[in-house]
């Protein structure tokens, strides 16, 4: 086991004052069998009129703030405790399910896009290759993706299309992902996508907003793999909220009246003690 502190802050910096409409925040660490939070703790400046915590409809936690005056900036600081134990995602036993007719995955199947001719043909190459047991296919596709794409950090808003990011030579991990759900999806295989913190242990800084997939696999439901590292996500991933759409697991989701433009800073800091 080990015990950590994340210390999670984002500011937005506006021209001039603007009115803030309602905001969903997305810093509470997800529920998961190998994560105890200890203590969670939320600051939301210039002071909100309301600031609660709710559940939406794929059971992610968020809290919703709303604004009654008009701001030049708002910052969101937060500080999560958090008791890691390990995680074997092996650990299950295989069960035979029809999970085409389960109402409550129908959404994690729809077709993200359609796929290029070439996407097709590697999706149906690599189910050639390794098969049909789906951890097995759906890890190779995991490993094949973070040997063909380089990584690279991309600032900029917005998510590269499936056969958009097929084609470039290095894509961040959101991107990835995206590609890598519109793969698992046209294999007729649920995929959603995870947004959260990647922790190194071998690390003092370098901590990071992350991205990953997860896939239902029979038995085990919903199981983590990193496109970018090529491995199955284990105790070192902190999930913050997962969906169908990456649209909804973005920490801040708000918008805000008036005709200025903003800025954003982020930093992130997650310390071990043992």
């Amino acid at each position: 086991m080990m015990n950590l502190t994340i210390e999670h802050t984002t500011q937005y910096l506006y021209e001039k004052e603007v009115f803030l409409n309602p905001h969903h925040l997305r810093f509470h660490p997800a529920l998961r069998e190998h994560i105890q939070l200890k203590s969670f703790k939320l600051d939301v400046t210039e002071e909100p009129e309301g600031l609660t915590q709710r559940i939406d409809a794929e059971n992610n936690i968020y809290h919703q703030s709303w604004f009654s005056e008009k701001h030049k900036s708002l910052k969101i600081h937060a500080i999560s405790k958090v008791k890691v134990s390990e995680l074997n995602p092996f650990y299950f036993l295989r069960e035979e399910q029809d999970y085409m007719n389960q109402p409550e995955l129908q959404i994690y199947l729809t077709p993200l896009t359609k796929l290029s001719t070439e996407l097709q043909e590697w999706v149906k190459t690599q189910s050639q290759i390794f098969g049909d047991d789906h951890m097995t296919l759906i890890g190779g596709i995991n490993r094949e993706i973070s040997q063909k794409w380089a990584h690279k950090v991309r600032y900029q808003p917005g998510i590269l299309e499936p056969n958009e990011c097929f084609k470039v030579a290095e894509a961040s991990c959101r991107d990835l992902c995206w590609m890598m759900m519109a793969a698992l999806r046209h294999l007729h295989i649920p995929a959603r996508f995870v947004s959260g913190y990647a922790f190194n242990p071998e690390m003092e800084e370098g901590h990071e907003l992350h991205s990953w997939v997860e896939a239902w696999i029979s038995g085990a439901g919903w199981v983590g793999f990193d496109p970018v590292s090529g491995l199955f996500c284990n105790h070192f991933y902190i999930p913050l909220s997962a969906s169908y759409h990456p649209k909804n697991t973005m920490p801040v989701i708000g918008s805000y009246g008036g005709d200025c433009a903003s800025t954003m800073n982020t930093e992130l800091k997650i310390t071990l003690s043992l």
